[in-house]
């Protein structure tokens, strides 16, 4: 038994070797013969001269829309940090405050207790009350001081007219000496009043002027206190949500903490990272950036969100790179938004750019020459001008008569070479470009489109 056993175990062997090797013959015979279809196909020159197959496509002219992606973090345009000015302790917490809470401008949330700082704005202005009381009395005086010395002007004009009348008397001889002495004692009298008032009357306008600088001191310490009593007091300064803690009642607080900060989650943007080239294409004429539609979207969600090209800050991302941050404002109405500090992916839409022609970049050498079909399939070098060169594919402008062109230059290919021309129709597999990619590239940074929907490159 043991001998028919080896028997028939080496008997399997051989027929399973004899199959492979029938396999492997078919497989060498169809791979020669596709081979030599290949040769006899690339046999039609003179002299027996073989063409080499190169892949080919036409030109043709489309509108491209660039689009530039780039990344960054949703922040708000208004974030108001609580800052408490003065060590006190809290006397009153606002029962709607609460951390995530929607706070109104203008609303008291925390205040600290403000009883000696508002008895010392009560003293101030008692103080400003009384300045300006003695103002007013001063200048009542005054009033009735100018009226006394209105009428003592008028009697002294009479003693002067007495005196002068006494006088001419007394030159005519038939008046007496005594009563003009007498009438020059009653003016002399009326002057020393006049200047008696008129001195009184300086010295109130003195007064006056000093209870005039007293009132500006009173009315500074009455700001002062109400200042010492309004920085006991923390409001709302915008509306927005509140995040924080919240202190109790009793609590003491120190100078220039910081319980909570309020966020406004109306009015975002986002900080958008670009390289100075992106920059520079979305630059407008004035040197600002022009108002490019941006569409936001956060990773693993399928929302998405408006915003607007605003402006490019002035201070770069990184010391070691040439990266800066571009600022778009989110449009309100496309809210609920992503919160501050989420990480988005952006798409800016740049202006189409039409009547252009789309290259694969392995068709243009570095100093952007295209191989070109001309007569008798032999290539020849145009100069291309490159408009946007869009990951692995080259914006250009279309060249005159619209010529076939090599697909993937090689070392081997250059002007003057006859070659077979591999058109799309001729072969069952798309294209590839360089890289061998069939789809229009793989680029992380930028889309375009040709006449339709956007392609990633």
């Amino acid at each position: 038994m043991r001998v028919i056993f080896r028997l028939t175990l080496v008997l399997a062997l051989t027929c399973l070797a004899g199959w492979a090797a029938w396999f492997e013959g078919q497989r060498l015979f169809g791979q020669l013969s596709a081979s030599d279809s290949g040769n006899r196909r690339g046999m039609g020159r003179a002299g027996g001269f073989r063409a080499p197959e190169v892949a080919v496509d036409s030109l043709r002219i489309s509108t491209v829309n660039p689009v530039i992606h780039a990344y960054g973090r949703i922040a708000s345009r208004a974030r108001l940090a609580l800052r408490i000015p003065v060590a006190g302790t809290v006397a009153y917490v606002s029962p709607t405050l609460a951390d995530g809470a929607s706070v109104t401008a203008g609303t008291l949330l925390i205040r600290l207790d403000d009883t000696e700082a508002r008895a010392n704005l009560e003293i101030a202005e008692a103080d400003l009350s009384r300045a300006e009381l003695g103002l007013r009395d001063t200048s009542r005086q005054m009033q009735a001081l100018s009226t006394d010395i209105a009428l003592l002007e008028r009697i002294r004009k009479i003693r002067q007219d007495e005196v002068n009348r006494i006088a001419g008397l007394v030159s005519k001889g038939s008046g007496l000496q005594t009563d003009l002495d007498t009438a020059t004692l009653s003016l002399i009298s009326a002057e020393q009043n006049l200047a008696s008032n008129q001195t009184d009357l300086a010295n109130l306008a003195a007064q006056k002027d000093q209870q005039a600088l007293d009132i500006d001191d009173a009315k500074r310490r009455v700001v002062t206190a109400r200042r010492t009593v309004s920085d006991l007091e923390v409001r709302a300064g915008i509306d927005g949500t509140y995040h924080g803690l919240v202190p109790v009642l009793g609590e003491t607080l120190a100078s220039g903490s910081e319980p909570g900060v309020i966020t406004d989650l109306t009015s975002l943007l986002a900080r958008l990272e670009l390289t100075a080239q992106e920059i520079a294409r979305a630059k407008a004429e004035n040197g600002g950036l022009r108002p490019l539609d941006v569409t936001l979207g956060t990773p693993g969600s399928d929302a998405q969100f408006r915003a607007t090209l605003n402006h490019v800050t002035l201070s770069s991302t990184d010391d070691t790179t040439t990266a800066r941050q571009v600022i778009a404002y989110v449009d309100p109405t496309s809210c609920p938004c992503p919160l501050p500090g989420d990480f988005v992916s952006a798409a800016i839409h740049e202006p189409p750019l039409k009547g252009v022609a789309v290259l694969p970049a392995a068709a243009l050498s570095f100093d952007g020459k295209l191989l070109v079909l001309a007569a008798d399939d032999r290539l020849e070098e145009q100069q291309m001008q490159v408009l946007r060169r869009l990951g692995d594919m080259v914006v250009v402008t279309p060249p005159p008569g619209m010529p076939e062109y090599v697909v993937e230059r090689a070392p081997q290919l250059g002007a003057g070479l006859q070659i077979a021309p591999l058109r799309p129709s001729d072969t069952q597999a798309p294209l590839r470009p360089a890289g061998g990619q069939a789809e229009a590239g793989s680029g992380p940074r930028a889309l375009f489109a040709q006449g339709g929907p956007a392609i990633k490159l």
